[in-house]
């Protein structure tokens, strides 16, 4: 099925929801973390996922839907299969079946980079010849959005200057949305393209 197109795809338009969702699932991270620290609960990390992936997720619905008519189901199964590696790690130091030396948020990443981008993979392919582009670009933007994220961790080392630190720290932050929207943007694109011989707006 090919997908009906009424208004061209904006490569540019793309990347900027997926900055506004990052940020969105920032809020949403931030929220549930005060929510959870409220009644009692700590040292978690699957609101991290599940607040990421939402803003996310819901930002890149608004396009699916257009161009390759999903549903909400899009959002539901991202949700599920990005936020699933980070329950899992979880349960696992909650029940103690395994000790972690160090935080498993890096593990957690890389998990969900692979499972969300696989989940989507499948999902568009039920309906698109030869998504695999999405596959491959969704991995290299989570990558790069979860090491500008997880360099935070280091940028205090990098000088005494916490107005600068400051800085790093902002654009680091800011820079994740930016990573996924423009490397999945160029997947969507190229999907596009492949399937239809499709005008496109100049990025």
């Amino acid at each position: 099925m090919k997908p009906q197109q009424f208004t061209p795809f904006s490569l540019s338009r793309w990347i900027f929801d997926s900055f506004w969702g990052w940020l969105l699932g920032i809020i949403v991270i931030l929220i549930l973390s005060s929510l959870l620290d409220s009644i009692g609960i700590e040292n978690l990390q699957f609101y991290v996922g599940i607040g990421v992936i939402t803003g996310m997720s819901l930002a890149q619905y608004r396009h699916i839907r257009r161009y390759f008519h999903f549903n909400i189901s899009w959002m539901i199964w991202s949700i599920l299969s990005f936020s699933m590696p980070f329950v899992l790690i979880d349960g696992i130091k909650h029940y103690g079946l395994y000790s972690f030396s160090q935080n498993p948020l890096m593990l957690c990443v890389i998990l969900a980079t692979f499972t969300v981008s696989l989940t989507q993979y499948l999902l568009l392919k039920k309906s698109m010849p030869y998504p695999w582009s999405w596959c491959i670009f969704s991995i290299i933007g989570w990558s790069l959005a979860g090491i500008a994220t997880l360099a935070l961790e280091y940028t205090p080392s990098l000088t005494h200057n916490n107005m600068i630190v400051f800085i790093i720290n902002v654009i680091l932050i800011l820079s994740g949305g930016i990573f996924i929207g423009i490397f999945t943007g160029l997947a969507a694109r190229k999907i596009l393209t492949t399937t239809d011989n499709n005008t496109f707006d100049k990025f």
